[in-house]
């Protein structure tokens, strides 16, 4: 699997697992499933906007026809890496 397709993967399950637990985040009062339920989504929505940063900043990297990658994006590539395989590393394959 490519990275690309793995990242794609990642957020297609954070997104199924966000409606998934839908049910739990519409409870009321104080409950562990409420709480809980509502740190899940938080981690998941993080990791959707995570996945959309990396994706546009690929693409910022790749540069467009006839024009360079802007030298901010070059200085950071190495960071954008590093997210890139934090996030693959969270998500094995097992787990999608």
């Amino acid at each position: 699997m490519t990275t690309t397709e793995h990242l794609q993967k990642i957020k297609s399950k954070c997104e199924q697992l966000i409606q998934d637990y839908a049910p739990f985040c519409q409870m009321q009062g104080d409950s562990t499933a409420y709480t809980g339920a509502h740190c899940a989504v938080a981690a998941w929505r993080s990791t959707i906007a995570a996945i959309d940063a990396v994706e546009n900043f690929s693409f910022c990297l790749g540069g467009w026809e006839g024009i360079d990658p802007c030298p901010a994006c070059i200085d950071n590539s190495k960071t954008h890496d590093k997210t890139i395989a934090a996030i693959l590393a969270a998500w094995p394959e097992e787990l999608l």
